[in-house]
């Protein structure tokens, strides 16, 4: 693998990996690059354009995350168990662009009603900008599609949510 990789150190996948390494070792500059060939090569694959999203987040760049987010968005929503909406929306709210947050993370749930994920983090983020009523619609709209046993969590966030209110 190593000499395959030494004659053609520019494919794309080896980009890739490489700047995965040079993540796990702190590298987050020498990441950047490789991640900036890597997205020039495969312009169209969600996980490059991710992955130079977290980068540039994690050295404060928060706007050119952004912009490869929203570039991910367009092209492919519900991409990488969209996980990548949920950084746009992170991005949004470190940003000071807490009303972008909040549409964000409302799209997606309208988007994928399903994902408890969405769900979770757009009630955490209504708590957070103390919108409680929003917070317990959704709630309350979870809880009406798991009636089962997997409801039981989201009765115990509307009872913390209850409490939080004074109600």
């Amino acid at each position: 693998i190593e000499r395959e990789r030494a004659e053609s150190p520019k494919l794309p996948e080896w980009l890739y990996w490489s700047a995965q390494v040079a993540t796990l070792e702190g590298r987050v500059e020498d990441a950047l690059k490789l991640l900036d060939e890597y997205v020039q090569a495969r312009p169209d694959d969600p996980a490059g354009l991710f992955a130079r999203a977290q980068q540039n987040m994690a050295r404060g760049a928060g706007s050119a995350a952004i912009a490869d987010l929203e570039q991910l968005k367009a092209r492919s929503p519900g991409a990488l168990d969209l996980r990548p909406r949920m950084l746009l929306a992170f991005a949004y709210e470190g940003t000071q662009r807490k009303d972008a947050a909040l549409r964000e993370l409302e799209s997606l749930l309208d988007e994928f009603p399903q994902s408890q994920l969405a769900a979770q983090e757009l009630v955490s983020a209504y708590v957070r900008s103390d919108r409680l009523a929003d917070a317990e619609r959704v709630l309350t709209a979870q809880i009406n599609r798991t009636p089962d046993a997997r409801g039981a969590a989201w009765l115990t966030l509307r009872a913390d949510l209850a409490r939080r209110g004074g109600n």
